[in-house]
């Protein structure tokens, strides 16, 4: 049984779902912890103290009661909404494949702070870049895979759809292996970027033994 205790942690919210009439779960990222899960109580009301705070990629500072059964949020300080995020299709897009990947791959209260650095640098890469945002994604995927434990041995990996080639094995390590900043000098085209993306569902589903749950 967990302890009673009350804890103050930045997070990432990754999604959400309604509970009754009035609540929401939160899936939250955080540094931590990992990922958990949080009882917002009252936040669909109208008046609601947490209302335009717990929305999927905001980053906050939650203060949280750790009950034996379930953790409820107590106060909330929004960090960053990622305005900018939301202004444009294409970054919205990307950014919530992002949340949606890290939700359904990481497992809960599995304390991984590199993985909460590379969601954040990945989401604010993305509020503040105008172009890339397939590529940013893409090499956040490969980099995640990779903390994950799931990035196979390219030269053994046989994919259940797709050959990888020598050109797209240089490219994995390369993006393996530097910082996003230094990945984004890369000059790839979208068809290029568009058969990574392809590779890296496929490695994710043959790693994992089940197909993606989001349009990817």
């Amino acid at each position: 049984m967990k302890k009673r205790e009350n804890i103050q942690t930045k997070g990432i919210i990754l999604g959400s779902k309604t509970l009754g009439e009035t609540d929401k779960l939160l899936f939250i990222l955080t540094r931590d912890h990992g990922k958990i899960k949080v009882i917002a109580k009252g936040s669909h009301k109208p008046n609601s103290r947490f209302a335009g705070k717990v929305e999927t990629l905001n980053t906050c500072t939650f203060n949280l009661y750790r009950g034996p059964n379930s953790t409820i949020l107590t106060d909330i300080e929004q960090n960053d909404s990622h305005r900018n995020l939301r202004d444009n299709l294409e970054r919205i897009t990307n950014a919530m494949i992002v949340a949606k990947i890290t939700d359904e791959l990481l497992l809960e209260e599995e304390t991984t702070p590199e993985v909460f650095d590379l969601v954040e640098e990945t989401i604010t890469t993305l509020a503040k870049t105008e172009d890339r945002a397939l590529l940013i994604t893409t090499t956040f995927l490969i980099k995640l895979l990779d903390n994950l434990g799931l990035l196979p041995d390219l030269k053994e990996f046989k994919g259940f759809h797709t050959p990888i080639t020598h050109k797209y094995k240089k490219l994995f390590y390369y993006i393996q292996a530097n910082p996003l900043k230094n990945i984004l000098k890369i000059k790839l085209s979208d068809e290029e970027t568009i058969e990574l993306k392809r590779l890296i569902k496929d490695i994710i589903e043959t790693e994992t033994e089940k197909a993606l749950k989001i349009p990817f």
